[in-house]
């Protein structure tokens, strides 16, 4: 595995996506997907391979929201990465969400 092919927290990001792809749908599970801003600055990449890489990233996104017949796809207001620890409320708004769908179905 090189270093091109893994992600900045060393997961092999090609491997991920496989074992994504091959998952499958998840039938009707309430699904929320929260993807990070697409305005969010990347401090390592020039802002040409960031939205090169962004858009790739967004259609992966695109695919596991489409695992559930029952899912949305929810973008951060300012999050990159760090969703959790830069935005913490849109995590809260999607576990919130998807009890909210539980109780709907």
């Amino acid at each position: 595995m090189s270093f091109l092919s893994q992600g900045p927290d060393r997961w092999d990001v090609k491997t991920s996506a496989d074992e994504a792809r091959a998952t499958g749908s998840v039938g009707s599970s309430p699904l929320v997907v929260l993807t990070r801003s697409p305005d969010a600055p990347d401090p390592i990449m020039t802002r040409d391979a960031a939205k090169r890489v962004y858009q790739a990233w967004l259609e992966m996104q695109e695919e596991l929201a489409k695992l559930s017949s029952n899912s949305i796809h929810v973008f951060a207001k300012w999050a990159g990465h760090g969703i959790p620890v830069e935005e913490p409320a849109a995590v809260i708004d999607g576990i919130l969400k998807v009890l909210e769908m539980i109780r709907t179905k």
